[in-house]
């Protein structure tokens, strides 16, 4: 069963609320000092100055507890009086041109359990030290500062239909942030409302979108608190994470694609590059020369008008004149030697057949950080292709979130960088304190 309970989420005051669009930021992930610097600009208690403390001289997860304990004593960060699941609803969208899209979900807490259980299901491999950095500050804070980002399945969108008819009329939050991004929150508390949606859940699979680092993680210190309290009741706060979850079929739940930068390719030869590409994709020259303004634009819309279930790659390279469309040839994918999930999966066959096979690089060299760059905007990652700051770039459709599912289903990992879920899921609207002798309000667990 996948079991999930409400919480008394830790919250910034109302004396602060009224300024959240400056206060929340993004996930607990690898970030760039500048990206820190222009959150922690926006306000002084910005998330980001709780996640990620600037005293170098202290532990950062030491430093982390401590600020923490100094904004709940100041009554910066307050506990709500009831449990709570919390209704999300987010607008924004894709482009500056585009309509407006509406995606919507919930936090609430999550039973933890191994993958081998098979409730829940990944489609990353993680990393050992990123893990142990996460772990050291979940030790030292005692509390989930962040989401780990997760689907379901739920044709009819019942399960959100059940928390809006418990909701009140109006949300308790609602703002704009400077990425024009429209936020709304709901504090959902009537008890049937989450027994309903715990029943709707029970039997769902729960999909990790993003934040595989942070569930594993939260594995990791349940082993440790169930080795130092053995009898501890399984409904201890640290049998659970904090999670946002949304339904796969929900209109605004959004990929989009990890455009490929090779930074350096050693005796490439554009030439002979499609002549090997011959062998595996048709290939038709578009003509849209790339240092025409509204030529990204124009490859974009050809890439995505291309229909479902093809696999239509984007190629240019440095100093080259045009941009060049591959499209797979049925054969070819018939014929690869990998699962079938991920033959559907366009990274997948860009690594397995552009790469591999086309260009020739091995296990290592696709494994090596320093060769590629990856770029969320066709028309910018064209534009370092142009300067010369990559040898080649590779543009893709986005993955779509139902090859997620089907490749997570077959147990398998996705290439890297294969999803960004968009927008990723805010931090600051409600954190997760793990107090020792509290007991989840799980009302499928009593």
């Amino acid at each position: 069963m996948a079991l999930i309970a409400a919480f008394r989420g830790l919250r910034y005051c109302k004396a602060l609320a009224g300024s959240m669009g400056r206060l929340v930021g993004p996930p607990y992930d690898p970030v760039t000092e500048q990206d820190l610097d222009r959150y922690r600009s926006r306000h002084e208690r910005n998330i980001t100055c709780l996640l990620y403390g600037r005293d170098e001289s202290r532990n950062r997860a030491q430093g982390t507890a401590l600020t923490l304990r100094q904004w709940v004593g100041r009554e910066d960060l307050v506990r709500d009086k009831r449990p709570a699941i919390y209704l999300y609803q987010i607008d924004y969208r894709m482009a500056e041109s585009g309509p407006t899209l509406t995606r919507t979900g919930f936090m609430a807490l999550l039973r933890l359990q191994d993958y081998d259980m098979g409730m829940i299901r990944a489609h990353e491999r993680t990393f050992s030290a990123i893990k142990e950095e996460k772990l050291e500050a979940l030790n030292a804070c005692q509390a989930n500062l962040s989401q780990v980002f997760t689907f379901y399945d739920d044709p009819r969108l019942e399960v959100t239909e059940v928390l809006a008819q418990g909701a009140p009329s109006r949300p308790d939050l609602e703002f704009r942030d400077p990425e024009g991004i429209t936020h709304r929150l709901w504090l959902v508390t009537d008890p049937q409302a989450h027994l309903q949606a715990a029943r709707l859940m029970a039997p769902k699979s729960i999909y990790i979108a993003d934040g595989h680092h942070r569930y594993e993680t939260c594995l990791a210190h349940r082993r440790r608190m169930r080795h130092s309290f053995p009898t501890a009741d399984p409904r201890s706060p640290f049998n659970y994470t904090l999670v946002y979850a949304s339904a796969l079929q929900d209109p605004g739940l959004a990929i989009l694609p990890a455009h490929r930068l090779i930074t350096e390719l050693p005796g490439f030869d554009r030439g002979e590059f499609l002549s090997r590409a011959d062998r595996f994709f048709r290939i038709v020259d578009t003509g849209l020369d790339p240092l025409a303004p509204e030529a990204p634009a124009g490859f974009k819309k050809l890439l995505e008008g291309r229909p479902e279930g093809e696999t239509a790659l984007g190629f240019l390279a440095a100093g080259a004149p045009t941009f060049i469309l591959l499209t797979l040839k049925e054969e070819i994918r018939s014929r690869l030697q990998i699962h079938p999930a991920l033959k559907e999966v366009d990274v997948a066959i860009l690594r397995e057949v552009v790469f591999r096979r086309c260009l020739g690089l091995t296990k290592e060299a696709l494994g090596d950080e320093g060769l590629f760059r990856y770029d969320y905007e066709l028309s910018s990652a064209a534009a370092r292709v142009r300067a010369g700051r990559a040898e080649a770039g590779f543009f893709l459709n986005p993955t779509r979130v139902s090859q997620v599912k089907a490749v997570a289903d077959a147990g398998l990992v996705m290439p890297r960088k294969s999803t960004f879920f968009y927008p990723k899921v805010t931090t600051g609207l409600a954190m997760s304190p793990l107090v020792h002798g509290e007991l989840v309000a799980d009302l499928l667990r009593v």
